[in-house]
């Protein structure tokens, strides 16, 4: 008879018995004592709705003595109590609830006609018909919507087409649904660098679900508002619990958070859980299944420490995708995008997308990036009312995410050496070694004055600029200044100087000045991330240098810097460690061949090598960038008088 009936209602039937016997001395149960008990118990639903007209257990009490009770002991319970438990299994089926709660109990209790109950509820002046007024609106207001107050239904917005496609990682898929279906640790924890792609994973889920018409719902939740207007102690408490448990009764709600991380702590007081603690009992049923999403720094630093909450999840390592699979995603996306946008994007345009992407934003991952430029270039494009996308759009829209100035293109430098350089950052070209690394030999004045061709040139912003005098690291713990300490030590979460500038700016500045003022391991530490080209802090974080300009002011006049050769020359003098060849070969223009193939402008040449000034050559390609936009280009090279001869076909 008690099937399907909630843990907390059989609490109460039990309770029901034992005040029968104890107060009527009778054996057979009626719908009397199930009043007293329901009111009785803490933070019942039926307390809550008496209270509001001032009704005290000292009321019921008198009411129950002033009646006088016969019956015979043929069986345990009435059969008004019966009908009262047959009708809250109807209100609960009408309720799509999987169990028979408190809420049901009193429904039937206050619907079922010619009961003692009745009679006890006139006893003490209530009317059933507002009572039962009343429980609708808890139903409606309280119990049905309380998930929905708090988050966002996804597998409603994949109904409706609203989220974003999943292209490819199906083998992540797969391994999402063999978690979820098992009986035991069935939840998910994916963990991954921003921008690879976890949220999109569960966005891909909820279609997966629909397609195999399966009854689960991928509820997402948000942190922020569980917390937001709980103002009394056990306001925050009693709210979570409610979404907990309607998710955990229905069976068929997967909960997703994303950033987990932030439900350690959140809600916390004095003397008061927060939702970490609370959701862990949850977890471990095997009727409640969660999503949490995270990257692996914050999974380290918080929920790792908690080895319960950990254990209670199965991890899956979101790993970024290559270059290959990034194309397949742009080109599943374009056409929803060009449709939101209402212009063309030419799919020949989107591997360069994924080129610049790749060597020059190298603090965020793929496919993130990728679509965020090409997202910003089609609405660049609709706002100045083209058509279609250029790439001067992406270009300016790739100069706009990385936050740089915009490069005037007529600035006269004062350093000329240095105009290579700016010509390829103006082509968007990045070669292998692509340092600008300059031992510079003049005072304060001409050091703006280098600046500010480079900040012309580069489009590098003022602070992007870091200035570091390594004087002050002379001794064994200077390292940690510059990318941060070790785990477990003060300091930790803050980062290092040098690594928490790189973590900001994707084109950066930096100076060094009184190199041969500090220790011999801050100099190797140096010498290495320059010739390697990358550096990884003590948090294990990889950063590019490739986009970096490197100055080692020299301030002493007796000492060389070491691994760049230097003379004594002063003034405005500055010398490269990169020296700029003058034979230019095939294979050193190959990366200008592909920047005009993806312009639509082929070239060809009619010899392997050939002499000529870089800095010319330079001029040339950006000046048919400029002024070209398809066509074929033979450039000729006469070694004797050094002409260059255009032929366009």
């Amino acid at each position: 008879m008690f099937t399907n009936f909630d843990k907390g209602v059989l609490e109460i039937i039990e309770d029901a018995k034992v005040y029968t016997n104890k107060h009527f001395k009778l054996q057979k149960v009626g719908t009397e004592s199930l009043l007293y008990v329901m009111f009785k118990k803490e933070e019942s639903i039926s307390r809550f709705l008496l209270e509001d007209y001032r009704v005290t257990v000292d009321e019921i009490e008198e009411a129950m003595s002033s009646f006088v009770i016969i019956r015979s002991n043929n069986n345990l319970y009435t059969d008004k109590f019966i009908e009262v438990m047959e009708m809250a299994k109807v209100i609960s089926k009408e309720n799509n609830a999987q169990h028979i709660q408190e809420e049901h109990l009193l429904f039937a209790l206050l619907v079922v006609k010619d009961t003692i109950f009745e009679a006890l509820i006139k006893k003490i002046n209530l009317n059933s018909i507002v009572l039962i007024e009343d429980l609708k609106e808890y139903f409606y207001s309280n119990t049905t919507d309380e998930v929905n107050n708090y988050s966002v239904n996804l597998t409603s917005l994949a109904k409706e087409n609203k989220l974003n496609k999943m292209i490819g990682r199906e083998e992540y898929l797969f391994r999402m649904k063999i978690i979820l279906g098992r009986k035991n640790k069935n939840n998910i924890l994916l963990i991954g660098s921003a921008g690879v792609g976890k949220t999109a994973l569960v966005e891909g889920l909820c279609y997966e679900l629909l397609k195999e018409h399966s009854s689960y719902e991928v509820v997402s939740i948000n942190v922020a508002s569980l917390v937001a207007n709980t103002k009394y102690r056990g306001d925050f408490e009693a709210r979570i619990n409610k979404v907990l448990n309607e998710i955990l009764e229905s069976k068929d709600k997967i909960l997703f958070i994303d950033e987990i991380h932030t439900i350690m702590g959140a809600g916390s007081s004095d003397n008061s859980l927060d939702i970490a603690n609370i959701i862990k009992p949850y977890l471990v049923r095997d009727n409640f299944r969660c999503i949490g999403a995270t990257t692996a720094e914050e999974y380290e630093r918080y929920i790792n420490k908690d080895k319960a909450l950990a254990r209670r999840f199965q991890p899956i390592f979101v790993n970024e995708l290559n270059e290959v699979e990034t194309l397949n995603v742009l080109s599943g996306i374009l056409d929803d995008y060009c449709n939101y946008h209402n212009v063309y994007l030419d799919e020949k345009h989107l591997e360069y997308i994924i080129k610049i992407t790749k060597e020059r934003i190298t603090n965020r991952k793929f496919p993130d990036k990728a679509i965020d430029l090409m997202d910003e270039a089609m609405c660049l494009a609709k706002i100045k009312n083209n058509n279609s996308v250029k790439l001067s759009h992406i270009e300016e829209a790739f100069y706009n995410i990385c936050g740089m100035r915009k490069i005037d293109l007529n600035y006269q430098y004062q350093y000329h050496q240095l105009e290579p350089y700016f010509i390829d950052s103006q082509l968007g070209i990045v070669l292998k070694n692509n340092l600008v690394c300059i031992n510079f030999l003049g005072d304060e004045e001409n050091l703006l004055i280098l600046l500010k061709d480079l900040k012309s040139g580069f489009g590098i912003s003022e602070e992007a600029i870091l200035d570091i005098d390594l004087a002050q690291f002379n001794d064994l713990g200077s390292i940690t200044s510059l990318i941060g300490t070790s785990p477990g030590y003060v300091g930790y979460e803050d980062g290092g100087i040098l690594s928490e500038h790189y973590s900001k700016f994707l084109y950066q500045i930096i100076i060094f000045r009184k190199f041969d003022s500090t220790i011999s391991d801050v100099k190797r530490f140096i010498a290495s991330m320059i010739s390697k080209g990358s550096f990884y802090d003590k948090k294990g974080r990889e950063f590019k240098t490739h986009n970096s300009v490197f100055i080692f002011l020299d301030e002493s006049n007796n000492k060389n810097i070491g691994f760049i050769e230097k003379n004594d020359k002063r003034g405005k003098e500055i010398e490269f460690d990169l020296v700029l060849s003058n034979k230019l070969s095939i294979q050193k223009i190959n990366p200008y061949i592909d920047i005009f193939k993806y312009r639509g402008i082929d070239l060809s040449f009619d010899q392997d090598d050939f002499s000529l000034n870089p800095l010319s050559y330079k001029k040339i390609f950006l000046d048919l960038v400029k002024n070209h936009k398809r066509g074929k280009f033979l450039l000729t090279f006469n070694d004797k008088t050094q002409e260059i001869e255009i032929i366009n076909h």
